[in-house]
């Protein structure tokens, strides 16, 4: 299957999984906003980013935390409880964390 820019665009969000110390050149160009490269064109706002370290080696982190991230969360609605719980303490370690939801107002 291909999909075009314009569909990629349309997604309410985009997942990059980057494994890798061979992948940390072009996440850091990713990161930077390079339109050159073709991941460059998806729109950086649905976007999430998941990277090992040694893919995200090369990644300034302005005014972050040294080893801060990006997680991603989700729960059942038997985990909803303890998922809010690890996003308030993932939140004080300093962390960003991006919900994908699952709450009792999802549950119909």
């Amino acid at each position: 299957m291909t999909l075009t820019y314009p569909i990629l665009n349309r997604a309410r969000c985009v997942l990059w999984l980057v494994n890798g110390p061979e992948k940390a050149q072009i996440l850091q160009r990713l990161a930077s906003g390079d339109a050159s490269i073709p991941a460059g064109r998806i729109r950086r706002d649905t976007a999430v980013v998941l990277a090992d370290r040694a893919a995200a080696s090369n990644i300034q982190r302005d005014g972050t935390k040294e080893n801060s991230m990006r997680i991603g969360i989700a729960a059942d609605h038997g985990g909803f409880p303890l998922k809010e719980q690890l996003v308030v303490r993932l939140k004080s370690a300093g962390h960003e964390v991006v919900d994908f939801r699952c709450s009792p107002v999802d549950a119909d």
